[in-house]
């Protein structure tokens, strides 16, 4: 199509010259009828001459030039395009481990004379280790049109590029050495974090599709997230921030800048805030008190937003009565435990059938059900056939359907499945199942085997975790976790699915901690042969 264009333009540029050489045929063939003088004759003779040397000449050197252009373009787009999908990350550790996702052909050369060819989307691939015979520097490629998340956290990584992986969801590259990270083409982007590094600038003019920013403990002195207007979560604490501006960040719900050098934050615009923490900051009475001001009003009273402040010059004598007014709360706990003590308690009856499956978990916690309080109860088909238009949409997998998946809890029957979502944190290594870590946000489906359809039942944030299930018949079930500690209390959930009532309840269970360790890891995979690292 280009040369196309040049033999156009060459065609254009020649119509000038015709025109010179026609009308001066035109005269020669009046000198050859003798009807004009010699002396008119050779003159007529020299300009065609002249014109059609300057018409080759001029359609050759434009031809020569539109040929050159075009080829130097197509040079460039090949250049452009031949390096998609490639990704290198560089380290000095004597092992790397990372998780990939996505579809297709995944193809990684380690920087050491091996490679490894592996298809997206199987659970005994999906996560890659490597070990190197030294500490010496190494760059790792990886190429794949189609990597959709990428979990490469504490790796000891110097340099990561994902400049040409613009199929990137989710960048998980957290707790490395990394002093930059381009995401600028990365325009998919909806899960970034990259807390734990030595970043000093963060470009994110692009990413407008970002729901989750986690860029905590880095160098940054600036942060500009004006263009990231789907922003619900945004974790920027411990860095070295002077100004921070959220009044483009509508959506946002949670907002973490402790331990930065803020003066001054303006959150009148952010209307869904629940979770502001901004203590050990630099703000003077005055400032908190104007900060207070701009907090959206809130008139719940089950559960109420809440602000942490501590640890500022103007904390002792900022004025707390405008937190109030505004509905929000800085004593926590209290007003925690008067809203938990104010709610329904479990139904004897509901203590009879949930209480012996659920026994295991209760005990290793030294809590009791009997005492759990009804915070919701709601109606819905949870293994109807999902909305395949959803973003909580998720295809069911043909090839992961089977009776023997140590990472799924099956009903009694096995025709239906709840998924925890582990296998995010899953890989295999000779035969061995291990288990590194979460995602920050965790997913939990019911999958109907005889249907085939996965319906996504519910999904917890950054400060919960659902760490086992129970089933007490084929049509009831329990999922059993905890949220964030607040402080010396635990909080622990029960969600109850009846299937055939389509139903669900959710109580809550609020005690003093009597222990630091969790039942996932000390029971619920070990129980299934999963080791934990």
């Amino acid at each position: 199509m280009i040369l196309s264009d040049a033999n156009s333009e060459v065609a254009n540029d020649n119509r000038g010259g015709a025109q010179v050489c026609g009308s001066g045929a035109r005269t020669i063939t009046a000198c050859l009828r003798g009807a004009l003088p010699l002396p008119k004759c050779r003159a007529a003779i020299f300009l065609v001459v002249f014109a059609i040397f300057t018409v080759l000449g001029s359609s050759n050197s434009r031809a020569a030039n539109k040929v050159e252009n075009a080829t130097a373009t197509e040079n460039a787009t090949e250049n452009t395009t031949e390096n998609a999908g490639i990704m290198t990350l560089t380290t000095n550790d004597q092992s790397i481990l990372f998780m990939l996702r996505g579809t297709g052909t995944a193809i990684i050369d380690f920087g050491d004379g091996s490679t490894l060819t592996l298809e997206l989307g199987n659970l005994k691939t999906d996560t890659v280790k490597h070990e190197y015979s030294d500490s010496n520097q190494r760059t790792i490629t990886i190429s794949g049109d189609n990597i959709t998340h990428f979990d490469c956290r504490g790796n000891q990584l110097t340099a990561l590029d994902v400049s040409q992986n613009t199929a990137l969801t989710q960048l998980l590259c957290y707790h490395n050495q990394l002093t930059d990270l381009n995401l600028r083409r990365n325009t998919a982007l909806t899960f970034l974090v990259c807390e734990g590094n030595q970043i000093t600038e963060l470009d994110l003019s692009q990413n407008t599709s970002l729901i989750n920013l986690q860029c905590a403990q880095n160098r940054l002195t600036t942060l500009d997230v004006s263009q990231n207007t789907a922003l619900i979560n945004l974790s920027g604490a411990q860095n070295r921030l002077t100004t921070l501006d959220v009044s483009h960040n509508t959506a946002l719900k949670q907002l973490t800048c402790n331990s930065n050098q803020l003066t001054a934050l303006d959150v009148s615009r952010n209307t869904e805030l629940t979770r502001l923490n901004i203590e050990r900051n630099q703000f003077t009475a005055d400032a908190l008190n104007a900060l207070f001001r701009s907090l959206p009003a809130n008139e719940q009273t089950t559960d109420a937003p809440f602000i942490n402040f501590d640890a500022n010059p103007g904390t002792n004598d900022s004025d707390r009565s405008i937190i109030e007014t505004r509905g929000w709360i800085w004593t926590r706990i209290a007003l925690a435990l008067q809203v938990h003590n104010s709610l329904p308690l479990v139904s004897a009856n509901e203590v009879a059938r949930i209480a012996p499956a659920i026994k295991k978990w209760t005990d290793f916690y030294n809590i009791d059900f009997s005492q759990a309080r009804l915070t919701s109860a709601n109606d819905g088909c949870f293994n109807c056939p999902p909305d395949t238009t959803s973003n909580n949409y998720f295809e069911f997998r043909e090839k992961d359907d089977t009776d023997s998946r140590i990472d799924v809890d099956y009903s009694p029957d096995k025709q239906l499945y709840v998924d925890l979502g582990i296998r995010i944190g899953l890989y295999n290594e000779n035969d061995k199942y291990y288990f590194i870590g979460w995602d920050d946000f965790q997913s939990i489906n019911l999958i109907d085997r005889n249907q085939k359809h996965t319906n996504m039942i519910f999904w917890l944030g950054v400060t919960s975790l659902a760490e086992a299930v129970f089933w007490v018949s084929n049509d009831v079930f329990v999922v059993a976790g905890y949220h964030s500690s607040i402080a010396e209390y635990a909080e622990h959930f029960v969600y109850v699915f009846d299937l055939a009532k389509h139903t669900i309840s959710i109580y809550k269970i609020m005690s003093k901690k009597e222990t630091e360790s969790q039942y996932m890891y000390e029971v619920y995979l070990k129980e299934k042969g999963i080791n934990v690292r």
